[in-house]
């Protein structure tokens, strides 16, 4: 495998080839690490497809050895159950497998749009050629501001994907081969001999439900606050 390394200037020009206009002005704003993750992700694995992990996986097998030569998508849902076109479903995007030019992809940099316009309705693309200035735009309404509350309550990855893969699940396309995996619990799973990292949030695994292997836990032991083994701190900042 090549491994590609994206900086804030190659993530900007990739946003720029590959991405919705608006996306590119998203990601230079975004404040938030994770958003800005999102969006770089979405037009790195568009362009040139592969495959994307979180830093903080434990791997515990190569997870290529579980993919169908058939396979165009690959990627975990939260819990046990199957995503359809008509059922929310997030998407745990720690671990992503994709063929270049996805349609999957191409509707989740459109659905991160979208995010944005809901969140901030006063920078719609319709507006885009010609934005408000932050100083004359009017101050949002009330329900506006409940609406962009809603809106950011929810994760602008997770949400996207989400959005952009029943979207085409439910055009039934004949060239969507896709694996989705299950981001549970260990202890959901029963005694199926993949050692505890300790509990809590350490002992979230992804779990192939067609070998029954876990490629993967969510997180590594000691590599964020989420996985420290510390429990009583995690309380504490809950």
């Amino acid at each position: 495998m090549t491994v590609h390394f994206y900086d804030d200037a190659a993530c900007a020009s990739v946003i720029e080839k590959v991405a919705p206009t608006p996306l590119l002005h998203r990601f230079q704003a975004e404040s938030k690490g994770m958003y800005r993750a999102d969006i770089c992700r979405g037009a790195a694995l568009k362009r040139g497809g592969g495959f994307y992990f979180d830093l903080d996986l434990k791997a515990r097998m190569d997870s290529r050895t579980l993919i169908s030569n058939r396979s165009t998508f690959v990627s975990c849902v939260e819990g046990k159950e199957e995503p359809t076109a008509s059922k929310p479903q997030e998407f745990f995007q720690a671990f992503l497998a994709v063929t270049p030019n996805h349609a999957i992809i191409d509707k989740y940099l459109h659905a991160m749009v979208q995010w944005y316009e809901e969140t901030e309705p006063e920078f719609s693309t319709s507006t885009w050629d010609n934005p408000p200035s932050p100083l004359l735009a009017p101050p949002p309404t009330r329900v506006a501001l409940r609406q962009r509350r809603a809106m950011r309550s929810r994760w602008l990855g997770t949400e996207a994907m989400g959005t952009a893969f029943r979207s085409v699940l439910a055009e039934a396309r004949d060239d969507l081969e896709a694996q989705i995996w299950n981001e549970v619990p260990l202890v959901d799973l029963g005694d199926i001999g993949v050692p505890s990292q300790g509990g809590d949030l350490c002992d979230y695994v992804v779990f192939d439900p067609r070998s029954g292997d876990v490629p993967f836990y969510s997180r590594a032991r000691g590599a964020t606050e989420y996985c420290s083994g510390d429990v009583a701190s995690l309380e504490n900042r809950s």
